[in-house]
């Protein structure tokens, strides 16, 4: 076991239009990335705020030229599991809902995944991103 946390939190109070399904599976590859770079005892965190979701990791993170060709279908930065698609999928799911996706190093040294939608509308509530299809 590994032992690795997840935490999440949402600062947003947007909601944004996605197709049904989307925002899940994106979100699905994002976190199994995470998981897969974060090391034993670390956090995981998710979260929603006036930048984007993101998903961010304390793993060993990515060079500017890993980062570049991430989305590349195919590609993979290890001997990991996984084909290479994930991120060549999720970038496409997130430009069809108007989107945009990007890997920023995090602070922590790992990877932060940033997805941001068009903003339907601001929220007076802290709950949960709304999702409408």
């Amino acid at each position: 076991m590994r032992e690795i946390a997840l935490a999440a939190s949402d600062r947003s109070g947007v909601v944004v239009r996605a197709g049904a399904g989307r925002i899940e599976q994106v979100l699905d590859n994002l976190l199994a990335n995470a998981l897969e770079a974060a090391p034993r005892g670390s956090v995981v965190s998710v979260r929603v705020d006036a930048t984007g979701l993101h998903v961010v990791d304390d793993g060993p993170g990515l060079t500017p030229e890993q980062r570049a060709h991430a989305f590349d279908r195919f590609w993979r930065a290890g001997s990991g599991p996984g084909s290479g698609l994930g991120l060549a999928i999720a970038k496409r799911l997130v430009e069809v809902d108007g989107g945009e996706i990007e890997l920023a190093a995090s602070p922590s040294g790992g990877v932060d995944a940033v997805v941001r939608y068009p903003v339907l509308r601001a929220s007076r509530s802290r709950a949960p991103a709304n999702v409408r299809s």
